[in-house]
């Protein structure tokens, strides 16, 4: 289906306010360009068995309504289902259903592939969203609780997993990451103050929820991963709590310097490649050592760009035996911020 996908997508007329999609530079078999646009870009991106899902967005002075897009892998079809969208608070798509905010980015809306059947899910979001196969999380917040969702979205089931106030003793939380495992739900309440921030889990199966506190750190990052929390502590280094386990452990990213860690999936540790100008995507199994699987150089040759250009890994979504990833390109000289770029998504091979 992706080959079949990537193969068409070039003869596609390309939507309104958009450029027409790239004719892929690669085999079929090999990594190829799904989509390019000038000046836009194309992040998140998600994947779905039958759908590529994207958030179209000019730069940060652009005046250009950002887009939800999609590719229909049985038809190779590109089309816009929304306008309007917020991309900073994420994206899913599951087998029936895309989710996105819209707004100032406070109302979570749900609607079938075809753009139908549009729902609210919540009007009070506060957080980018989390999407792992059929399930969506999400956080909300009112005057003075705060809620974490996580919907089925196959069976249209709402699982409340955590209900807390907002300040205890005159202690203050913000909610600034969710993250699904395969196990449970996790996320970060930020301290508004001196106090420890917490990172919170809640297995599928676990009565109640627990957290772990971490101090001196008022916004824990978190990053995706497959098997419980992963999360930055401020000058220590990534630590890993996992379902089943009641510890948390230090992983092999450590020290004061954070390492770009994207992604764990099971044995499997995906990291950005800041190197000025060419940036790219690393793998980590086990305890072995890296393997490049997405490069500057790679991109811009694909893309039929200069070789001195400059390339920056934006996103990335892994699906079965697919990797997306999602750039931006631009030239070497002048302030990157204030001259032409373009946007590329990159679909090819991935073999665990």
């Amino acid at each position: 289906m992706w080959a079949a996908a990537i193969a068409c997508a070039a003869s596609v007329a390309a939507p309104a306010g958009g450029a027409a999609p790239a004719a892929p530079t690669a085999s079929s078999t090999g990594p190829a360009i799904v989509d390019r646009e000038q000046n836009r870009n194309l992040t998140p991106v998600v994947v779905s068995p039958q759908y590529l899902v994207w958030e179209s967005a000019g730069g940060e002075e652009s005046s250009l309504i950002p887009s939800l897009r999609q590719l229909d892998l049985r038809t190779s079809r590109i089309r816009i289902l929304v306008r309007g969208v917020v991309p900073h608070f994420g994206l899913a798509s599951t087998t029936g259903w895309v989710v996105y905010a819209v707004g100032r980015g406070s109302t979570l809306v749900a609607a079938r592939h075809d753009g139908s059947g549009r729902t609210t899910l919540s009007r009070q979001l506060v957080a980018p969203i989390a999407a792992r196969g059929e399930k969506v999380a999400w956080a909300d917040q009112d005057a003075t609780r705060q809620r974490v969702y996580v919907r089925d979205m196959s069976s249209g089931t709402r699982w409340l997993a955590a209900d807390l106030p907002r300040c205890v003793g005159g202690r203050c939380y913000r909610i600034d990451a969710v993250g699904l495992a395969d196990q449970g739900v996790v996320f970060v309440r930020g301290a508004i103050g001196p106090q420890p921030s917490f990172i919170v889990r809640r297995g599928f199966s676990d009565a109640k929820a627990t957290r772990l506190a971490v101090p001196n750190d008022p916004q824990p990052d978190l990053a995706p991963s497959s098997v419980g929390a992963l999360y930055y502590a401020f000058g220590r280094g990534w630590y890993r709590w996992d379902f089943g386990r009641p510890d948390t452990r230090l992983t092999r990213f450590l020290g004061a310097r954070q390492t770009p860690v994207l992604l764990n999936e099971g044995d499997d540790w995906f990291v950005r490649v800041d190197a000025q100008c060419k940036g790219g995507l690393q793998r980590f199994r086990g305890t072995g050592g890296a393997a490049t699987v997405g490069s500057a150089v790679r991109v811009l040759a694909l893309a039929g760009m200069p070789a001195d250009d400059c390339a920056d890994l934006l996103n990335l979504q892994l699906s079965g035996d697919r990797l997306v990833t999602t750039w931006s390109l631009h030239g070497k000289s002048g302030d990157p911020d204030e001259q032409e770029f373009t946007g590329v998504i990159v679909s090819q091979p991935y073999r665990t």
